[in-house]
């Protein structure tokens, strides 16, 4: 199971570097099988804005954009994604750049059009695994600024074998908890004990069928949902242990499981039957 070291560090103080890290946790039981490096800092890949986007001459899938790489720098480039717009701030790599695959980009004529760059999607990046269009970055981060200072710093990852008898393990929280007794070092947990006191009342029904099988499970209501993209830190935290970005939903319902450790599910209010959620074992000849 992948770990990150930036994730861990919101819980604990490592003052360790990630070898040595990696070298305690395995003498102390916690075998890490790989120690992976990420990130990519080409100075020649930069924030950039497409100011312009037109139809391709002698292309239908291609468009022709007028994008902004300096305080006083445009270059035209040739673009093939679909979600390409005026005003987008995006990552475009200019001739000199080497992308992640060892792939050098150079001033090329494409179908008779001069293209000085590309516009970079996140698996050209190996920023995460949307190839679906180019990256697109969030906020309003200044144009000609390098990649190193708009996206998070290099982070490392741990790929530790979690053995059977260890469940506490599968979460960012239960390896800070150990790095934590290893360095004699306090552990810094986000959340309280979660109890409000009083008496709680709910809109909605939980009916545990066997107690033996599920002793406990509770549900919260959350109104004023609009389901839609993730912000990026949630994204990028995601992708960067092996997870898909789904939505904001189920990508909250995801982190909390990766820090954690505690499964959730989120459902639809109005697609719960009867106001009623039930847990229990399939039924024999049962179609779900």
């Amino acid at each position: 199971m992948l770990f990150s070291v930036s994730w861990l560090k919101k819980y604990v103080e490592v003052s360790v570097g990630a070898p040595k890290l990696a070298e305690d946790l395995t003498m102390a039981g916690l075998n890490v099988e790989r120690l992976i490096e990420q990130g990519y800092r080409d100075r020649f890949v930069v924030v950039g804005e497409v100011l312009e986007v037109s139809d391709h001459p002698n292309a239908d899938k291609l468009k022709l954009c007028r994008v902004q790489v300096g305080p006083q720098l445009t270059h035209e480039v040739v673009c093939g994604a679909p979600n390409v717009a005026r005003g987008q701030r995006v990552l475009v790599a200019l001739p000199g750049a080497t992308l992640p695959n060892g792939a050098k980009i150079k001033s090329a004529k494409i179908r008779g059009v001069r293209s000085e760059g590309m516009i970079c999607s996140e698996t050209e990046l190996e920023l995460g695994t949307d190839a679906s269009g180019i990256m697109v970055l969030d906020g309003d981060p200044r144009v000609g600024t390098p990649i190193a200072e708009v996206l998070p710093a290099t982070d490392q990852f741990l790929d530790i074998e979690i053995t059977p008898n260890r469940s506490d393990l599968l979460c960012h929280i239960g390896v800070a908890r150990e790095i934590s007794a290893i360095y004699e070092v306090p552990l810094s947990l986000p959340y309280g004990d979660g109890d409000a006191g009083g008496e709680t009342r709910s809109d909605f029904e939980v009916e545990i069928a066997d107690a033996m099988d599920c002793a406990r499970y509770v549900g919260q209501r959350v109104s004023g949902i609009r389901v839609g993209p993730s912000p990026g830190w949630l994204a990028t935290a995601l992708e960067s242990v092996g997870l898909h970005s789904v939505n904001n939903v189920v990508d909250a319902t995801n982190f909390v499981m990766l820090e954690l450790g505690q499964p959730i599910h989120a459902f639809d209010f109005k697609r719960l039957r009867g106001a009623k959620i039930i847990v229990r074992r399939a039924e024999v000849g049962e179609r779900l």
